[in-house]
């Protein structure tokens, strides 16, 4: 529940991305034991990328027309310390360490 709040509200966002998008993190919806939707997220860069638009992403719009894009998708540090946290809870690989570039 408080994954799904966090991935829906706009307080998570609003935050740069760097460019690697290497994931180690997928989150996988299931309806009726068939995967419905997905995302990937990498710690590294900041940034999360789903198989569906999520609104709260979509902040400090730039350009216009087919070269639109936002500067603001990437994840908040709040939102990047609780996925932090799941990852040590769970004993997931590849956790963010204190002091990293984009958690000063």
């Amino acid at each position: 529940k408080q994954l799904n709040k966090r991935l829906g509200d706009k307080k998570s966002y609003g935050q740069v991305t760097a460019f690697c998008f290497d994931p180690h993190l997928g989150i996988v919806y299931y309806l009726n034991d068939k995967i419905v939707r997905h995302a990937l997220v990498c710690m590294d860069c900041n940034a999360i990328r789903a198989d569906i638009e999520i609104p709260a992403q979509k902040q400090d719009k730039q350009g216009q027309g087919d070269k639109v894009y936002y500067l603001g998708d990437g994840m908040s540090k709040s939102f990047r310390q609780f996925l932090n946290g799941v990852l040590k809870k769970y004993n997931f690989s590849h956790q963010i360490k204190a002091g990293s570039d984009l958690d000063e």
